[in-house]
């Protein structure tokens, strides 16, 4: 019907959008836990460990700030949603925007594993949950910078 009539179905642009939405913020923690966003780390190389150590510290509870604010923020939004209705789909707007306080929450449950991770990591000096990850990360970085190197 889409190439017939050069006409496609009214919905499938919202549900596409809507589920785009949706994948983005359920796969966000899991990037986030295993350090998979993009990070600039050109500042931090030329730094000894220990500010190293402080500095990422710092940050994760920074990023903890951030998503306990966008949590409250979204969790407006979503209510805000429950007065409206999706245009082609016909459906409450509060169902699709209800996946932003999900994400905000599970990406707070990873920020506080996070920290209780840089915790144990402080004290005993072993990498472990999501500072395995990072130390991964590092260690294949400096292997393939040794590489070309040579």
């Amino acid at each position: 019907m889409r190439y017939l009539f050069r006409l496609g179905p009214p919905w499938s642009e919202e549900l596409a959008r809507s589920l785009m939405v949706w994948m983005t913020f359920l796969l966000a923690p899991y990037i986030y836990k295993r350090n998979l966003f993009v990070n600039l780390d050109v500042i931090l190389d030329r730094l000894s460990p220990l500010w190293v150590k402080i500095i990422r510290f710092t940050h994760v509870l920074l990023e903890m700030v951030v998503i306990v604010v966008l949590l409250y923020l979204s969790w407006k939004f979503m209510l805000n949603g429950k007065f409206s209705t999706s245009a082609s789909l016909g459906i409450k707007m509060i169902y699709i925007f209800a996946v932003l306080p999900v994400g905000c929450g599970m990406l707070l449950v990873v920020s506080i594993e996070k920290l209780i991770d840089f915790l144990v990591f402080f004290s005993t000096g072993e990498a472990v949950g999501t500072q395995k990850y990072m130390v991964l990360s590092y260690e294949t970085e400096e292997s393939s910078n040794q590489e070309v190197a040579k």
